[in-house]
C-alpha cells in the first residue's frame, strides 16, 4: 500500500535523536484537537526545548506528516 507522506515538517540532520533503534515500529501520533499539521509543525519548532516527537503525525482527514526519521528512536516514547 503507499502512502502520501508530506516531508515539510521533517527534522533535519543535526535534530532529533541520534540514537539508532532497531526499526521494529515507527511511532505515530494521531491528532484531532489542532490538526495534524499543526502538530507537525509544533513538533518540528520545538523539538529542542519539548524533548519529544514521534516519526509520523496522522489526522487532517488522512494526511500524514513525517518528523522524526525512520531508524532512530523517538524521543517521548521511551526506550
Amino acid at each position: 500500500m503507499n502512502f502520501n507522506i508530506d516531508n515539510s515538517y521533517e527534522l533535519g540532520a543535526n535534530e532529533g535523536s541520534s540514537q539508532a533503534t532497531n526499526n521494529k515500529y515507527i511511532v505515530l501520533h494521531e491528532t484531532t484537537n489542532i490538526g495534524a499539521k499543526a502538530n507537525a509543525s509544533y513538533f518540528k519548532n520545538n523539538w529542542a526545548t519539548t524533548q519529544t516527537y514521534v516519526q509520523y503525525v496522522i489526522g487532517d482527514g488522512g494526511k500524514i506528516y513525517q518528523v522524526g526519521a525512520d531508524g532512530y528512536e523517538a524521543w517521548g516514547a521511551g526506550s
